[in-house]
């Protein structure tokens, strides 16, 4: 028999979204699954809706929690965590889209080695009119502690499955962090065991303008801060070239994100172009770094 998986949905004040969200799920192949949604919503309406959208729906699968509000995403999916009978723990945002083999295809890969306790795909990124904006395809496997360090080489928490032992040996998310909660996770996680990934887009991410921690620059800068804070000593043990490379890279993202609280959410499109025509800055600072 398949091993249950506990697929974890924070929600916050998104009761349509939630309602897609929740479809892609039911449409998956792989079937023995449980559904556990925490609803972090701050307002009643929202909350009734959500409610009455679980009661229709009447599946003994669903487990529906609440928060008192508006604790954050990284605490709603510990919750899910400790709530889940799963050996296997997936997530997803209540605003992004599965595609119907994401279960099946990744959960395959754990049965080929057992060192991998994390598996990930690539996807799409649409805006909220359904207009493809960008494609992510990460693909590193195995031990990538290394990579994690030098940048976020994975996808996005609504991509992956991680087993439940794993989340648990490290106490999961880091909801001291006011951002780059999955990064710090994921850098944790890989210290431990070995990730895979899907070859195949499995996800749509739906990309919001509003109420998106990606386009709060303030919490954007105090979250660089503080993990990079966290993480000092890892750097510190590093070869001395890789130690100015992340140096000019918390010196770049601060002033980017700087930037950002300036013009806004418009900064990434300047960032993709670069990324995609030249490949910068990482190719940039590794040619400044190889004269030395």
């Amino acid at each position: 028999m398949n091993k249950l998986v506990s697929i974890i949905i924070p929600t916050h004040n998104r009761p349509k979204m939630l309602s897609r969200a929740l479809a892609s799920v039911m449409n998956q192949k792989y079937g023995n699954m449980e559904i556990i949604i925490i609803d972090d919503s701050n307002n009643e309406a929202n909350k009734i809706e959500n409610e009455n959208l679980i009661k229709k729906l009447n599946d003994k699968r669903i487990i529906y929690l609440h928060t008192n509000g508006s604790e954050g995403g990284g605490k709603a999916r510990n919750i899910g965590i400790e709530r889940s009978n799963g050996s296997y723990i997936a997530f997803l945002d209540d605003d992004d889209i599965w595609l119907k083999n994401k279960l099946k295809k990744q959960m395959e890969k754990f049965k080929l080695d057992e060192s991998i306790c994390a598996v990930y795909c690539i996807y799409d990124v649409y805006d909220e009119r359904g207009v493809k904006i960008r494609k992510i395809r990460h693909r590193n496997r195995g031990d990538i502690y290394k990579k994690l360090l030098h940048s976020f080489c994975i996808s996005e928490t609504s991509s992956i499955i991680i087993k439940k032992g794993a989340l648990k040996k490290i106490n999961g998310f880091d909801t001291s962090l006011v951002s780059n909660q999955e990064y710090d996770l994921y850098l944790r996680l890989s210290e431990h065991c070995n990730f895979d990934f899907v070859d195949e887009v499995l996800i749509n991410k739906i990309e919001s303008e509003k109420e998106r921690i990606s386009s709060n620059f303030n919490k954007k800068t105090e979250g660089l801060k503080q993990f990079f804070k966290k993480h000092k000593m890892r750097y510190k043990n590093l070869p001395i070239k890789d130690r100015i490379y992340f140096q000019i890279r918390y010196i770049a993202l601060y002033l980017l994100f700087t930037l950002g609280k300036i013009i806004g959410p418009d900064i990434y499109k300047f960032i993709y172009y670069l990324k995609k025509h030249h490949n910068y800055p990482r190719k940039s600072i590794h040619k400044i770094l190889q004269k030395k």
